[in-house]
């Protein structure tokens, strides 16, 4: 990214504020589905969402559980009362109730003796050892470089083949499902898209199982009645870029994930392309 470029979610923000649409982002890194399907159903109960617009990445099918910074979304009741009535929204609950019982036991220790000691200590550490300051980022130093050792051990680079990890596969497809079955239920439009990826060389993906989950998605989308597009061979060879090594190689990697601010305006632009459509099949049905 360079100084001035923006980003499809800033231009399509630009394109639609002058009909009274307002395009809100919510972008994390390596979302899994299940993450979305909780995001989704908590957000669709704070603001008044008209359409989705639901990007699937190969890559994060592959992923699993929910990150801390979601984490509050099971508190809300309606959330948690929808998500039991589902048979993956009872399986996240479940597997979060784990982590609420190590929560729940940090919370025990607000205002006792042991936390006013703990903070006490700390202070005088940091007050003599500058190095005591420093902790969050030493652990975080040691977790990337546990992360570089990895992959330097199993030869692991963005060129390596990643192929579908089925329970995981299985519960993000689950998701999407309740995703749709919820955006049906509230009259909600959505619109699903297969993300751009670079081709000018090899996809380091399994590609029988690129093929039938770009297939899977194609088919779950239609039987839903909501609108799919493949725009995996939308931004050019000569639109994409290299990032750093993810070993402790000092060689730039090739990055089939990100691409460059030209990139961005040609998904910006199919994007409102698909969404007029989309909008215009109410005015085909005189709604």
């Amino acid at each position: 990214m360079k100084h001035g470029d923006k980003t499809a979610a800033h231009i399509m923000h630009k394109y639609l504020a002058p009909i009274s649409k307002y395009f809100m982002t919510f972008s994390q890194p390596n979302a899994n589905l299940q993450e979305h399907y909780l995001l989704f159903e908590y957000l669709a109960l704070q603001l008044p969402v008209n359409t989705l617009v639901l990007s699937i990445v190969f890559d994060d099918m592959r992923e699993t559980g929910i990150r801390p910074s979601l984490v509050e979304a099971f508190n809300n009741q309606v959330v948690n009362s929808r998500l039991h009535k589902t048979r993956i929204g009872r399986k996240m609950i479940s597997l979060q109730g784990n982590q609420n019982s190590i929560e729940n036991d940090f919370e025990a220790l607000e205002n006792t003796f042991q936390e006013q000691s703990e903070k006490y200590l700390n202070y005088k550490l940091g007050k003599f050892l500058k190095i005591w300051e420093l902790r969050p980022t030493f652990r975080g130093r040691i977790l990337t470089n546990l992360y570089f050792l990895r992959n330097w051990i199993f030869s692991i680079t963005p060129s390596s083949v990643r192929k579908i990890i089925p329970g995981r596969y299985r519960l993000n497809l689950l998701s999407l499902n309740e995703i749709l079955n919820t955006s049906v239920e509230q009259g909600i439009k959505v619109l699903i898209y297969i993300v751009p990826i670079r081709d000018d060389v090899k996809i380091p993906y399994d590609m029988s199982q690129y093929v039938k989950f770009k297939s899977e998605i194609q088919t779950i989308s239609k039987k839903s009645g909501v609108r799919y597009a493949n725009l995996e061979s939308l931004v050019p060879a000569e639109l994409w870029g290299v990032k750093p090594n993810t070993t402790f190689d000092s060689e730039l990697e090739l990055d089939f994930m990100h691409f460059q601010a030209g990139g961005h305006q040609l998904l910006a632009d199919k994007l409102h392309e698909e969404l007029k459509a989309l909008w215009s099949e109410d005015l085909d049905h005189g709604f």
